[in-house]
């Protein structure tokens, strides 16, 4: 698995509805394609403790196993000055300096809603997505959080934000003597923005 390095380009915008401020970037790969791409901004704490950018990568390429649509992704690197005109220096201080993860920004997709009714989604992969987020233990699709994390057109899904997986894949379980039985047992699955859906398709057959 080779990972694409990307150069920045410019930034454009913060994306609104982010809770982590992702911004809009453009970016030059290897090939000297330039393309906007949604870069991704963690706290220096958080991509230490939990890994935050190793999971988005992995579970991107485990999404392929699954013939999940996931957004084409990269790695970039740059000076922080360059966030100067969007954030305060007090916010850029906490902020991780190593390599940040992009995801190229997809056309004509909307964020889904949980409200949709279930003959639009008829056609739609539901089950594989539940079963994938089950095996990574996400529990940022849905959640107590209530954010779908996913992305929508007339004929498929796109699955974004995965630094709320592997639960037990953080430096605090790791230096610790935690049972790691524990986690999976505590994965709630009914708050998953599928599950409803699914208990009514299950009561039809």
């Amino acid at each position: 698995m080779a990972i694409k390095e990307l150069n920045l380009v410019s930034i454009k915008k913060i994306l609104e509805g982010g809770s982590t401020f992702p911004l809009v970037i453009e970016a030059e790969d290897e090939n000297s394609n330039i393309a906007p791409y949604v870069l991704k901004l963690y706290k220096r704490q958080h991509v230490k403790q939990e890994f935050s950018v190793a999971k988005e990568i992995l579970v991107a390429e485990i999404a392929k196993e699954f013939d999940l649509p996931v957004p084409d992704y990269g790695i970039i690197n740059f000076d922080h000055k360059y966030l100067s005109g969007f954030f305060d220096d007090k916010y850029i201080d906490i902020l991780d300096t190593g390599y940040k993860f992009c995801s190229k920004l997809k056309n004509g997709v909307f964020i889904y809603n949980p409200n949709t009714k279930n003959n639009f989604l008829k056609d739609y992969d539901l089950e594989n997505v539940f079963a994938f987020d089950n095996v990574i233990l996400n529990t940022d699709r849905g959640g107590f959080r209530n954010k779908p994390n996913l992305l929508v057109n007339d004929n498929d899904f796109v699955l974004i934000d995965h630094e709320q997986t592997f639960p037990f894949y953080s430096a605090q379980f790791i230096n610790s003597k935690m049972n790691y039985k524990n986690i999976f047992s505590t994965y709630f699955c009914k708050k998953h923005v599928f599950y409803d859906q699914l208990k009514k398709i299950r009561k039809k057959v």
